[in-house]
């Protein structure tokens, strides 16, 4: 929960490039890491020995799963958020914006999500329609 673990991350991943068994390295005997965005469709890698030795647990969240079977603390999880944006206690993710237009080259939007499946990127990929 530290301000710093982000950083820490950073710095044990190179940046997000490196695979998440560095990551995993970090657990403590009998921890838990939970995946979640992984929609690269690259293979989750994890050292076996770790797995016994450390008796480590994984498990993968799906939002739109949960939210379907705990409406009321989907309502509940929406309504704190948007009461930290209030507050400006709230801070967005970086974005990488790609516009979408009717002269939008069918190239170039293949491209751009192409770009979303290859792993780390600057900011989240958004597409930002114009005139269509």
């Amino acid at each position: 929960m530290s301000r710093g673990f982000k950083d820490q991350v950073a710095e044990w991943t190179n940046g997000g490039r490196e695979k998440i068994k560095v990551l995993v390295k970090q657990l403590s005997s009998g921890g838990h890491l939970v995946t979640y965005g992984g929609m690269s469709k690259a293979p989750v890698e994890l050292p076996t020995g770790l797995l016994i030795f450390k008796d480590l647990k994984f498990s993968g969240f799906w939002v739109s799963r949960w939210s379907d079977e705990n409406p009321a603390e989907k309502k509940r999880t929406v309504e704190e958020i948007l009461e930290w944006t209030r507050k400006g206690e709230f801070k967005d993710i970086p974005v990488q914006e790609m516009r979408w237009d009717w002269d939008t080259k069918a190239e170039k939007l293949k491209e751009g999500v192409a770009g979303t499946l290859e792993g780390f990127r600057a900011g989240k990929g958004v597409f930002v329609y114009g005139d269509t």
